[in-house]
């Protein structure tokens, strides 16, 4: 459904003129209305590609190794599930809101595949729990 949405923007400019002689001259202010009208689809979310954006995110471990957080575009719940090393057997299934940590601190040393659910997208992510101290 096309909706049109009329927006007005005021251009506000203020011109401060230079004194002359001993007498202060006055502010000038200079007002502009203008009217646009735009079409808007909310169909049309502006080349936004959820696919790609999820590809983009990171999983980020928390300084203790004891959780993860995930980059995702928005605040949008996602539906996360953390899987075994060869994704056959599911270990925790969440719906995650960024910016929230993801307790993992029953997971053991070792890979796991991270699947990222999101506005009908899939996305799956490998990340690796390590001991504090190591590098990951």
């Amino acid at each position: 459904m096309n909706r049109k949405i009329l927006l007005c923007i005021f251009l506000f400019s203020i011109t401060t003129l230079a004194k002359a002689n001993s007498t202060g001259m006055h502010v000038a202010d200079t007002i502009t209305n203008a009217v646009i009208d735009v079409e808007y689809k909310p169909d049309d979310l502006s080349g936004f590609n959820w696919k790609d954006e999820l590809e983009l995110a990171r999983v980020i471990p928390t300084l203790d190794s004891k959780g993860i957080r995930i980059t995702l575009p928005n605040a949008d719940p996602a539906k996360v599930i953390i899987l075994d090393k060869k994704g056959i057997k599911t270990l925790k299934t969440i719906l995650y809101v960024a910016p929230a940590v993801i307790d993992i601190s029953e997971l053991r040393n070792g890979a796991y595949q991270l699947i990222i659910q999101s506005h009908n997208e899939t996305v799956v992510k490998i990340f690796t729990k390590t001991k504090p101290g190591k590098k990951r």
